[in-house]
């Protein structure tokens, strides 16, 4: 199954032409930017999920059974809370994200997490809970119907025991809105992600290009590598929205990072076209890959089961059989992705390829970052 994996995404990568790999992708800036104060923020609540069928907090949950009785006392039922025993009810932590220009009336997501000893939240319903900010200041209510998604195939929900963690599509109603006075300025700042020097500087270029300048200064320019300042002209300041999205429309070619992404656990392997090896002699559970011509770098190939060949400074002879071996020699200028191909040709299941990238990686033949999950 692992090798399957690998093939698949050098088939991905394979479609397109040669040409087209060595190209930076060519973008929209919305979707690689976002002006300053445009960005989610995160809300947490404290609450009760109630209905639950014997699934809820034992007794020695005290903290679970103080809120009951707290409840209980603001509707003038006066309990106390050692005398509160409630198997269908969980005490909770709702967490939420409040995107940017979201207004009051309309509805968010919530995930529900249990705080107690809870067995399942599976179709228990959630008490009203105050969501708050970082400021203590409260900017929604959830309330509704927990569903664990334990039944159907949700995405919504990532855990570890679906049975503890639930959520409520438009569980929370928004109270309140985040101030953003956006509109009153003479200016805008225009935040990338993942930015880089270069990108900086292509977006300023880009809009400098397109957007029409007055007293012949530029529009945009850039500060670092992930700013970008603009200057409003004066005949879009009655329409700040339109000259946004104009802004943001326009295409611009990023660049990107080297970068090999691994999936252990799955086998995957995600690799960037710009990513590039130097000269280097690989040899792996009798596969054996040169990259380079150089007559004077050859491979010792009697290594046991499992050990990793790396740079070879002094010739070496090979006692093996050449017809045992599973050889694939690349010229000089290849990039991780031949040198993948090519271990993929010869027989290199996934967890091979993993553990050569790996390796590489250590010997300084690898130029990119390499990120393992």
């Amino acid at each position: 199954m692992g090798k399957i994996l690998i093939i698949a995404v050098l088939l991905l990568l394979a479609g397109f032409p040669a040409a087209a790999q060595e190209e930076d992708a060519t973008v929209r800036i919305g979707d690689i930017a976002s002006l300053s104060g445009e960005r989610d923020n995160h809300l947490l609540g404290y609450g009760l999920v109630v209905g639950l069928d014997g699934s809820g907090d034992s007794t020695r949950s005290q903290s679970t059974m103080q809120s009951i009785a707290n409840m209980l006392r603001g509707f003038g039922v006066d309990v106390p809370s050692n005398q509160v025993v409630a198997r269908n009810a969980a005490a909770v932590m709702v967490t939420a994200t409040l995107p940017p220009f979201t207004y009051p009336g309309e509805y968010i997501d919530v995930t529900v997490s249990s705080l107690g000893d809870a067995r399942s939240l599976e179709n228990g319903v959630l008490l009203m809970t105050p969501l708050r900010g970082g400021n203590q200041k409260v900017y929604a209510v959830a309330q509704g119907p927990v569903s664990t998604g334990s039944d159907s195939d949700s995405y919504m929900v990532r855990r570890q025991d679906p049975e503890n963690v639930g959520h409520i599509p438009n569980g929370a109603l928004v109270e309140t809105e985040v101030e953003y006075n956006w509109r009153n300025e003479e200016s805008l700042t225009l935040l990338i992600r993942g930015g880089s020097f270069a990108n900086s500087s292509r977006i300023a270029a880009t809009i400098n290009e397109f957007i029409p300048s007055e007293n012949e200064e530029t529009v945009a320019s850039a500060v670092d590598p992930g700013r970008v300042d603009i200057s409003i002209p004066s005949y879009a300041q009655e329409d700040i929205v339109d000259f946004v999205a104009t802004i943001k429309d326009l295409e611009v070619d990023v660049e990107m990072p080297a970068r090999v992404v691994i999936n252990e656990r799955t086998g995957t392997v995600v690799i960037g076209h710009n990513v590039r090896i130097s000269t280097v002699a690989v040899a792996h559970r009798g596969l054996t890959v040169q990259v380079g011509s150089d007559p004077e770098v050859e491979i010792d190939t009697e290594q046991e089961p499992g050990s990793l060949g790396d740079f070879l400074d002094a010739p070496g002879e090979s006692e093996a059989e050449p017809e045992e071996e599973a050889v694939m020699v690349l010229e000089r200028g290849p990039t991780i992705l031949d040198l993948v191909e090519a271990l993929n040709a010869i027989g290199a299941e996934a967890d091979d390829i993993i553990i050569i990238l790996q390796a590489m990686k250590r010997a300084g033949a690898l130029h990119a970052i390499l990120e393992i999950m």
